[in-house]
């Protein structure tokens, strides 16, 4: 055997021992009881504490705002896609737990919030509600002084 031939044989038969003793320590031992997954993670992430409800809970202290979005353009989007994970809130109604309530932590304004489902863009549905920045520039400042969240129109 040639002297190049025995160094790739050797540093081959080393990545395959390298890549043999990682897989032993990186993959968890419950891999692959399933198939191509994590038994674990099944318990694990029935454990996880709950951060969702469902929106017809909120009509118990929300009855108002609820009955309006119930019959209005929004009622197809779940009350927590704007107000944040609301279980503690609710375990809790004088709480206000991270993610609660229409955070500007993640938007500045209300404006960006609404853009960032309703800016105009030429992926969307052409029945989709879309808002041309340009063509409302004059109040586009606020989009709640004309539109309330819960009847939009």
């Amino acid at each position: 055997m040639r002297r190049v031939d025995a160094v790739i044989l050797f540093f081959y038969i080393l990545g395959l021992v390298l890549f043999i003793a990682i897989r032993t320590y990186a993959v968890p031992p419950s891999f692959g009881e399933i198939g191509w997954y994590r038994a674990d993670a099944i318990e694990e992430i029935a454990n996880q504490s709950i951060k969702f409800s469902d929106s017809k809970i909120c009509f118990s202290c929300h009855y108002e705002e609820y009955t309006i979005w119930e019959l209005n353009e929004h009622r197809n989007v779940s009350c927590q896609s704007c107000h944040g994970a609301l279980s503690e809130h609710v375990k809790n109604p004088k709480s206000k737990a991270e993610g609660d309530y229409f955070s500007l932590k993640y938007y500045g304004t209300d404006r960006e919030f609404c853009l960032s489902c309703h800016q105009k863009d030429l992926s969307k549905p052409k029945n989709f509600p879309q808002v041309s920045v340009s063509e409302h520039e004059k109040v586009l400042s606020r989009c709640m002084n004309c539109h309330d969240p819960h009847n939009p129109i």
